[in-house]
Formats: C-alpha cells, structure tokens, sequence
C-alpha cells in the first residue's frame, strides 16, 4: 500500500483517530487553559456567529444589539395615560472582519520509507502525526488568542478603584509579604459586582494572583478568624493560570497582571476553507492525490487539514484560521456608571515589601 493510500485509509475515522491520540499523549501535550475555556459551552451558550461572506478574503460576523435606556431620561410626575412622545429605538450593529489570510500553519511529510521504519500500523502512524501537527498549530493559535485578548481589556464601572492602566489593584500578601490577605479575595468580587458581571467570573490568573489563590484554598483562618477557602466558594471565581495569558498581558499592560473576564464577554470567530465541500460528493473531499477535511482539535478549534500526495511524497498541513473579539465599548450609554464596560478586566497584584 502506498504512503497516499495509508493515509486515506484512515480519513474516513480521522476525527475519532485523532481523539483516540489526544488521549494516548494527553500526559505529554501542554494546557491551553485559555483557549479552552474560550471555546467551552460555559463561554458559548449565549453566542451565535452569523457569518456574511463575500467573493472577497475576509469575512464578517455582525452583532446586533440596543444600548440600556439611560436612568437620566427617565420621566417623573407625568400623565397617565400618555398617546404620544417619546425618542426612537435604535439599534446598533458591531461588524467585526476575519481576514481569512490571517492564520497558522503547521506542515509536515513523510513517504513510504518513513513508514517501513516505525513500528505501528499506519493508520495509527497518521493519526498520531496529524495529532502531533494540530497540536503545534493548536499552541501557535492559543499565543496569538492571548495576545488578542490582552488588546481587549475593558473599563471597570465607575465607583471601582483602578490605576491609570484600568486595572484594579490588589494585595494578596499583608504588610511583611509573609500572611495571606484575606481582604482582596472581597475586594475582586465587589469590583466584578460592581461592574455587572452576573454569575462566576473566570479568572486567568499571573503567577502572584494564582499562588495567593493556592494558599487560600489549602489555608484556613487568618488571625481575625476569616476563612480564606470558603471566601473562595463562597465568590464562585473559577482561577485558572496559563502561560501564554500571563505573558500577553504582562506585554500588554506591567507584570503581575491578571485577566478576569464574564463567560460570553469574549468569542473566538473561525473560519474553515474545508467546508466549501460539505454536502458534495465523496469525489470532491478525497480526490486521486488530495484529500481536503475539517478535524476538531483538542480545544475545540475547527482545523483545515490538507493531504496531498507528490511522486510518493506524503504532506499534511493543518491550518487554523480564527479572531478572538469581544463586545463593543459602547454597550452603555456614555452617561451610564457602565460606560466603557465590556466584561473583559485586568488585575494587577502590588504586594507590599
């Protein structure tokens, strides 16, 4: 059987391969807790992409929404029945463009000699290759949604203390750097309830953040009696770290600076050049020396994936081809305590000498 054939042997099940791989090396592929969480029904539930496209590179997907009538307008002491009076109703459309040029790559090939020397069927050998190439491109597209979330950060309402950057500042250690502050495990839940956020906010925390979040969840009581861990449950903040999150945002705004955002604040648009065949026949998705599919990687992220067959040369390339966005900064009213929020803010952690 030839290289092209093995591979094609295995297109038919290669989303249910390629899983079975995941599983086999999840022990040695890294977290994207980041990019997970984006794509997870928790952030999702509430969004739907409607996709406008043209004979164009880029695509656009359009929000359409109504700012919240501002409380100042509202009248008092007015006849009742009124018939007449009153503004309109506008709405508001936020387009936003994925240039479908715009993506992550990764390729690689082998041939029939490759083959002879591993020691595994080949169906399995491909899977685990195309495993190993959407991983790498998975990691690629995980650093460039961290940097795209890091340019996305938002106001907190007025009312909430922030320095000059927007971000809100918290201890976590007391003055001497060594007890636990069980003061700003409040102090971060009453800004996110000031700033509107509804249910748990997730929190993709920097390293000084997230080790005052270790230490409150195997910590008890601090000498006033406060209970660090059940504050913890109590607030219902999922604090998760992630490498490529800490890195843009120190980049973006100082170190020590965390992301904290509302499930549903931000998603990830995608694109796929693959789909264009979905309802065609077979002949068109696997041709005599092409094969051209959709995979879903481990977090969630549709994949383009690529085969093509060279004088005996195999190559596969998996491409993704996504924008991270988030709400307009005009969701509110200019006049509303809310201006400017998005559901998107940055922590910074200034812990005492």
């Amino acid at each position: 059987m030839s290289a092209y054939n093995s591979v094609l042997s295995a297109c038919p099940n290669v989303q249910n391969d390629l899983n079975q791989s995941f599983d086999k090396f999840s022990a040695t592929l890294e977290p994207l807790k980041f990019q997970e969480a984006i794509q997870s029904p928790e952030n999702t539930s509430n969004i739907t992409q409607q996709i406008s496209r043209d004979n164009g590179k880029t695509v656009d997907v359009e929000v359409r929404y109504f700012q919240p009538f501002p409380e100042a307008g509202v009248l008092e002491n007015q006849p009742n029945p009124v018939c007449a009076g009153g503004a309109t109703d506008p709405d508001t459309i936020a387009t936003y463009t994925i240039d479908t040029s715009e993506n992550v790559q990764e390729i690689r090939s082998f041939n029939n000699k490759d083959l002879e020397r591993y020691c595994k069927d080949n169906p399995s050998y491909v899977a685990d290759l195309i495993m190993r190439i959407v991983d790498a491109a998975e990691r690629k597209n995980a650093t460039k949604t961290a940097t795209q979330a890091a340019a996305l950060i938002g106001k907190f309402a007025t009312g909430v203390v922030v320095d000059g950057n927007d971000n809100l500042v918290v201890s976590t250690l007391q003055p001497g750097g060594l007890l636990v502050n069980p003061n700003y495990i409040g102090d971060i839940n009453l800004a996110l309830v000031k700033t509107n956020y509804v249910g748990a906010a997730m929190i993709f925390a920097d390293s000084l953040l997230y080790r005052g979040y270790m230490n409150a969840l195997v910590g008890c009581c601090t000498d006033s009696g406060f209970d660090l861990a059940a504050a913890f449950q109590a607030y219902g903040v999922a604090t998760m770290w992630d490498y490529r999150i800490e890195t843009a945002m120190a980049a973006a705004q100082t170190a020590n600076t965390s992301l904290v955002m509302q499930p549903g604040s931000l998603a990830l648009l995608h694109y796929t050049a693959g789909n264009w065949s979905a309802g065609m026949p077979s002949e068109f998705k696997i041709g005599s020396n092409y094969a051209s599919i959709v995979v879903i990687g481990r977090t969630g992220t549709p994949v383009d994936i690529n085969i093509t067959d060279n004088c005996g040369t195999v190559t596969i390339a998996a491409t993704i081809t996504t924008k991270l966005v988030g709400l307009p900064s005009d969701m509110y009213d200019a006049t509303s305590r809310f201006a400017g929020v998005t559901g998107v803010n940055s922590i910074k952690v200034t812990n005492p000498a």
